[in-house]
């Protein structure tokens, strides 16, 4: 941009425009964003450091740096990888979120930056179990689990032979059969899904995993319908432990007081993750669709806790 000085033409001064001056303009004219600052951190999106500065050059596109140049891929963070898991499990912040038995994208945010290079144990379990299989090509527990610094359990065992190997696992765990049915509410809600089980058929056995081996009473469901999802699917094998008190945040399934007295009728259950609990109510939550709803302690026969696959000590 040229200039006139006081002294006249002779004297002209060519300027460089302002880099995110210009970069914004050029933004606007893409539909994009439309001041400097704007541009700034449009720019410092994805894997870019906010602390690197572009380098100025002349207007001539043989000299231009592409913004990418500045990225080290070589220095990939924690954040960086998560990302990554993030884009390759084709879920979006709130689907993690929620399979990860947290309350939404604002929970987990702080996971995927750029900056992040720690991740918790807990953070890691979280996100092993709500990532893994997913993606192309499937997502391993131990990807996510190693960037806690996790080891492999099987992996550094000191004798192949010493690891356990799941199909020599004893096959002891009863699983009780399930139907789907509807719930309704105080407020006759027709969303709410249930489940029936009867206790006293059982139609497979799951593999008692080393962490139960000395566990009483455990016992094996299968998922029936969409309304945990994608936090626990359809189908899926859950490991039940009546005798441990559920925490707030776990999966639990609730037995409701019976309208029979027949003994040989189904349990009615609802499987649902656990938001609050008090002196004569219970608050539980289901994701499909989400919902959250009380139901009085007085219609509650037994509350089981739903062991979370992090504690399987990485055996399926």
């Amino acid at each position: 941009m040229n200039y006139a000085s006081p002294m006249g033409d002779r004297h002209a001064v060519t300027i460089m425009p302002p880099l995110h001056g210009g970069m914004a303009g050029m933004l606007k004219r893409r539909g994009k964003r439309a001041n400097a600052a704007d541009a700034s951190d449009y720019l410092r999106v994805g894997f870019h450091n906010p602390d690197v500065r572009s380098q100025r050059t002349s207007v001539n596109g043989e000299n231009v740096r592409p913004v990418c140049d500045t990225v080290d891929m070589e220095n990939e963070t924690v954040g960086t990888k998560l990302v990554a898991f993030k884009a390759r499990s084709g879920l979006s912040l709130e689907k993690i979120a929620i399979a990860m038995g947290l309350s939404g994208r604002s929970s987990v945010q702080r996971l995927f930056v750029p900056h992040l290079d720690k991740l918790s144990a807990e953070d890691a379990f979280r996100l092993a179990d709500a990532l893994e299989g997913l993606g192309t090509p499937p997502i391993e527990r131990a990807e996510i689990t190693a960037l806690a610094g996790l080891p492999n359990l099987f992996e550094v065992a000191p004798n192949p032979a010493l690891a356990p190997r799941y199909l020599d696992l004893p096959r002891d765990v009863p699983v009780y059969g399930t139907a789907m049915g509807t719930y309704r509410d105080d407020e006759n809600n027709p969303e709410i899904e249930q489940a029936f089980v009867d206790p006293s058929e059982t139609i497979d056995w799951f593999n008692r995993l080393p962490a139960y081996a000395n566990r009483e009473g455990i016992y094996g469901l299968y998922v029936t319908g969409s309304s945990m999802e994608p936090r626990l699917d359809e189908g899926d094998p859950l490991y039940v432990d009546p005798k441990r008190a559920p925490q707030i945040g776990d999966d639990v399934v609730v037995y409701l007081m019976r309208t029979l007295d027949d003994d040989h009728e189904p349990e009615a259950v609802l499987v649902k993750r656990l938001v609050r609990r008090s002196a004569t109510f219970v608050e539980l939550e289901q994701y499909n669709p989400r919902l959250t709803f009380t139901l009085e302690l007085r219609r509650i026969k037994a509350i089981h806790r739903v062991i979370p696959r992090r504690e399987h000590n990485g055996v399926r």
